[in-house]
């Protein structure tokens, strides 16, 4: 029985009374339903149509006609009434398949009919689906159909007195007729919407008219058939945010000023793909935002013209926090279709405009960009040319996006929104080519220049995967690190890689020549995650230990030297170098910090840098892995080998600094509750003797 009945939901009651033969019999029947529910399988989730109303329904039938007298309510007021009337001979219905049919010619209609409705202040703003948009306000008015699975013809004269959208935009007139009137046959009709109209209470208007081919389905409802469709529109100080609830799932604000008119045809034989454009509007005072973007463009503005094959975008214009972009586009159209098209945009120097990604401030960027697009067989190929591009990176920040995954601790049994269509494997593809000239990247410690490779420049293709590829090419620039301004050689390259775009490989050298004539060079030669030992190297010339690289780098010449000799220093030598070290330590690690912070993929890195009593070098990495993990790889270089020293008590724990040597330590820390810690660590000296300590911590939290 669930299967046969369509998808609504209730209370239902039934009593009917019958009488007459079986040959002519005679039943009437009332149907009440208590808060009547319909929910299609296709709708976007259940609850956005869940709109309960009563129903109380008579139908007769009296072996010859049906009548049927329904009225809808909610609450204790009528919305709507619907009133039919079908001739359907029992006989008719009963016979076998005339001869007629048999032989192709269209049967004798065992039924027909009308049917009228009336709307009585249908609240829109009480349906979910509507209502979480911003829609709100009274629908009004009459739909008639007559000689339904014959001719079917449909009026209707739709009213919205108070129609309202995001509660601070109301029109104070909205108005919709419709006709359908049927073609010689009754299979195919014409769809005329003679008006269509919203008006403002400050003169804000739009019109619109159409007319589409439409077939009947089953005999009842009209529905295009794509033959053909034209719409026209004119708008007069129309404004943008009616848009809102059509487009909220792309952007989370739009607004603006509309006016001119527009004109598509849709089919017949205006061009390749059929249909042509005809328009002349104008946009003004448009405010954009886009939730990934994080932030709002203001003052945009753009006049669109379309006459023939060609279809301009001229005055672009748009405003940010600071900073402005401007531009024009052209386009040619095979009817409807694109065949090729050009343009540009611009952003000046001194208007540079900001770059966010989710709210994370990003930097501003200026420069110009070109591209050309062109239709290919399958593919839609857009090459666009960047001859200067100017980027600022902010001074670095802490902040960035918190991933919201899914919890694991909880499973959903029902679906909570449509499944996620894929890209079928036949659609259409668009392959976006970069040529880049000269971009210059500066931030914090950073200089760089970058073009893009001649032979394998930048590409971007969207078929069923996003596929990226090409290289990027370091022309020459500065890197600070620990303070040391390194040159970057120029030849390094960063390549982008199809099987895993989000990782690129990167090439690069720099170099940092010390007041004394050493020079030290970095090298980082493989994929960026993870950044491992073989990948990020130190080296100079003349050669030096990886230790002292780093000493010399984190401490200068004067230190790397007394600190290799710490051993045979006085203590109060020993002490001033401490606190010399703890202090260049600190200035040390929170100028790598912000350098690993500003880049996305290691924020969740951080470094410590210190001395230990006798001046050795010890390096600290902590990686946070989430909320309730954190990894720390400790390493510590021994001194060199020199005079032993003792303390009051004895002997230093473990030996002296030059018997105890390099040691390298692993800590993990495991939240396991709010107040508990379990922490292991587990460590190696240089003799492969290792050791290890597993603790329970308790620590109260506020």
């Amino acid at each position: 029985m669930r299967e046969a009945l369509p998808p609504i939901g209730g209370e239902l009651r039934i009593d009917a009374y019958a009488s007459g033969t079986v040959a002519r019999p005679v039943v009437t029947a009332r149907t009440l339903v208590r808060g009547f529910l319909y929910a299609p399988d296709d709708a976007p989730a259940v609850r956005d149509l869940l709109f309960p109303t009563d129903l109380d329904a008579w139908v007769t039938y009296d072996s010859e006609k049906a009548t049927l007298d329904a009225h809808v309510s909610r609450g204790a007021r009528e919305i709507a009434a619907v009133r039919g009337e079908v001739t359907a001979p029992l006989d008719r219905l009963l016979a076998p398949t005339s001869p007629r049919a048999l032989k192709g010619a269209r049967p004798l209609p065992a039924w027909t009919g009308a049917l009228r409705a009336t709307l009585r202040g249908v609240p829109l703003g009480e349906i979910p689906l509507l209502g979480d948009s911003g829609i709100d306000g009274h629908l009004s008015g009459e739909i008639e159909m007559r000689d339904l699975n014959v001719a079917p013809r449909l009026t209707a004269r739709l009213t919205l007195p108070d129609l309202s959208l995001g509660g601070d935009l109301a029109f104070e007139r909205g108005a919709l007729s419709l006709e359908v009137d049927p073609r010689p046959g009754g299979e195919r009709g014409d769809l005329r919407v003679t008006e269509l109209a919203l008006e403002g209470p400050r003169g804000g208007k739009l019109r619109a008219n159409a007319r589409a081919s439409v077939r009947f389905r089953g005999g009842l409802l009209p529905v295009p058939d794509g033959e053909r469709t034209e719409i026209a529109l004119s708008a007069e100080r129309f404004r943008l945010a009616t848009l809102q609830p059509l487009i909220g799932r792309l952007v989370s604000k739009i607004d603006g000023v509309l006016d001119g008119d527009l004109r598509v045809d849709l089919g017949g034989a205006g061009g390749a793909d059929g249909g042509s454009l005809r328009a002349r509007l104008e946009v003004s005072d448009g405010v954009v935002h886009i939730p990934e973007f994080g932030q709002e463009l203001r003052d945009v503005a753009a006049r669109i013209t379309a006459e023939g094959d060609v279809l301009r975008i001229e005055g672009f214009r748009a405003a940010g926090m600071t900073g402005l972009a401007q531009g024009w586009a052209l386009f040619r159209l095979d009817g409807l279709a694109l065949r090729d098209g050009a343009g540009a945009l611009t952003i000046a120097e001194d208007q540079a405009l900001p770059l966010t990604l989710e709210g994370v401030p990003l930097g501003t960027a200026s420069g110009a960009l070109s591209f050309v697009a062109e239709k290919k067989p399958g593919e839609v190929a857009l090459y666009a040319t960047i001859p200067t591009l100017r980027l600022s990176l902010p001074a670095t920040s802490s902040r960035a996006v918190q991933p919201l995954d899914d919890n694991p601790d909880i499973s959903v049994r029902q679906p909570l929104g449509p499944e996620k269509e894929k890209r079928a494997r036949d659609a259409l593809r668009y392959a976006m080519t970069f040529y880049v000239d000269d971009a210059q990247v500066t931030g914090a410690g950073l200089r760089l220049r970058l073009s893009s490779d001649t032979d394998t420049p930048p590409r971007v293709v969207i078929a069923e995967d996003a596929q990226v590829s090409g290289d990027i090419v370091l022309r020459r620039g500065e890197l600070e690190i620990y303070g040391k301004e390194f040159e970057i050689i120029e030849g390094g390259r960063v390549r982008l890689r199809e099987e895993e775009p989000s990782n690129p490989h990167l090439n690069v050298r720099a170099y940092w020549d010390a007041p004394d004539g050493t020079r030290i060079y970095v090298t980082f030669n493989g994929a960026l995650r993870p950044i491992t030992h073989e990948k990020l190297r130190f080296t100079s010339s003349p050669p030096s230990s990886q230790q002292d690289i780093l000493a010399r780098l984190l401490f200068g010449a004067d230190f790397s030297e007394g600190a290799q000799a710490a051993g045979a220093e006085t203590p109060a030598r020993q002490a001033a170098g401490g606190v010399a070290a703890s202090v260049g330590s600190e200035l040390a690690a929170a100028q790598f910090n912000a350098l690993l912070s500003g880049i996305a993929p290691l924020r969740g890195l951080s470094t410590r840098f210190g001395t230990t009593s006798e001046g050795s070098l010890r390096t600290s990495l902590v990686y946070r892995l989430n909320d309730d993990v954190t990894a720390l790889a400790t390493f510590q270089e021994g001194a060199v080998q020199g005079s032993g020293t003792q303390t009051a008590g004895g002997p230093t724990p473990g030996g002296t600094a030059s018997e105890r040597g390099t040691r390298t330590e692993i800590t993990i820390d495991w939240r396991i509750d709010k107040n508990w810690t379990l922490r292991g660590t587990v460590g190696v000296d240089e003799r492969q003797e290792t050791s290890g300590v597993l603790d329970l911590l308790w620590q109260y939290r506020y």
